[in-house]
């Protein structure tokens, strides 16, 4: 009967342990930006927002033209490369989907 109750209990928490791992995955965009000659674009923002316009996220690029946004839920986002007021580039991309998006700059 012991070993009974020892085998539920480990079996309930390897389960918890499971749903809270499953949970807390970060749900995440992040790439790298290029100019047109293929170089790195550094110090550019990309911002990321929702259906309804609003900015949910953004990073600026370092001299590697890398970019990471997290913490993101499901879902449809616009995702803009800008320098400046300017947009640079502009997509639309899916949350789980889209997670590695690496952009070419025209």
């Amino acid at each position: 009967m012991r070993k009974f109750i020892l085998l539920l209990v480990f079996t309930g928490l390897v389960v918890l342990t499971a749903n809270f791992l499953q949970g807390a995955q970060e749900s995440r965009i992040a790439g790298v930006i290029t100019n047109a000659n293929g170089r790195p674009a550094a110090s550019v923002w990309v911002m990321l927002y929702d259906r309804n316009e609003k900015q949910v996220g953004r990073s600026l690029t370092g001299d590697d033209g890398r970019y990471y946004i997290g913490y993101l839920k499901p879902g449809t986002y616009t995702l803009k490369v800008k320098k400046r007021d300017n947009v640079l580039e502009q997509r639309s991309v899916r949350i789980p989907g889209d997670e590695s998006t690496n952009i070419r700059l025209p």
